[in-house]
């Protein structure tokens, strides 16, 4: 019989002993209540023991959302100041050549007869025509019957913006000796006098 006293007395301390070392910690996720530390009795994770401690760790966590905005803006390095405009990479002026500012093709401006081509303060294309001719749309015309030998074709003559046939002193003679007058050219007219 004294064995059997002697190992319970045995077991009975090992109790004693491993009880008043031991702590239990609450695993949150199982639901217990908190540490439990032995005293008189034994603790155990889920918060049962003696008349151990109990305490409670609550831990709250935010979570903060940045949000941010980037704004993305492209300047065109190909542009000239007025009254240049970009031809071919290059800023050129606002002259007939390059076809005037506001030209997007920059081929020349056309080229009337009997004027030349111009830009406008505004950078479009324009003509200005030589005396005496004058501007008609993007042309330049003759005011009056002619302007120039050239407008009479043939043999006539313009004569203060009139086609006229030059003056053949023979034919003048005789017409005018028909009117039993002498016939004279005067500045390619012929005059019967």
């Amino acid at each position: 019989m004294r064995p059997l006293a002697f190992v319970a007395t045995a077991l009975w301390s090992a109790l004693v002993a491993s009880a008043s070392c031991a702590t239990g910690t609450v695993d949150d996720s199982r639901g217990g209540d908190g540490e439990g530390a032995g005293g008189a009795g034994a603790g155990a994770p889920e918060g049962g023991g003696g008349a151990g401690t109990t305490s409670t760790t609550s831990t709250t966590s935010s979570t903060s959302t940045t949000s941010s905005t980037t704004t993305t803006s492209t300047t065109s390095t190909s542009t000239c100041n007025p009254p240049q405009h970009l031809c071919g990479g290059t800023c050129v002026g606002n002259t007939p050549d390059t076809g005037c500012y506001q030209s997007q093709s920059c081929s020349p401006c056309a080229t009337p007869a009997h004027g030349s081509a111009i830009c406008t303060s505004g950078g479009v294309c324009d003509v200005s025509c030589n005396a005496p001719y004058v501007k008609s749309g993007s042309s330049c015309v003759c005011p009056s019957q002619c302007c120039v030998d050239a407008d009479c074709g043939g043999s006539d003559v313009c004569d203060n913006g009139t086609c006229m046939t030059p003056c053949d002193p023979p034919l003048c003679i005789a017409l005018c000796l028909i009117q039993q007058k002498v016939g004279v050219c005067v500045n390619d007219v012929c005059v019967c006098l």
